[in-house]
């Protein structure tokens, strides 16, 4: 998005020193600019869908959590899987 926001800012900047009585020049000024536009817009519509699927990440890790959290395990289980890590250590 930085990138684009660079480019459509310098883009604009040639704007002052663009001959006006100049047709082809000003549709290419024209044309370029909404060339950076789609691509803003279509930048702005994945971002959309990234905060829906990271909304829905976040809800599932919600539910997970609390399903989770009430969880008791027994002072003896506790001590058996330590043991077990101890002897096969996650890689």
């Amino acid at each position: 998005m930085k990138k684009l926001q660079d480019e459509a800012k310098a883009h604009v900047a040639t704007q002052a020193a663009l001959d006006l009585y100049d047709q082809a020049a000003v549709d290419g000024f024209n044309a370029r600019l909404d060339e950076l536009n789609q691509r803003g817009d279509a930048l702005n519509a994945r971002s959309e869908a990234f905060e829906k699927d990271m909304a829905d990440y976040n809800s599932t890790v919600t539910a997970l959590n609390q399903r989770c959290a009430g969880m008791v395990v027994s002072t003896r289980v506790h001590d058996s899987v330590l043991k077990l890590r101890a002897v096969n250590p996650r890689k």
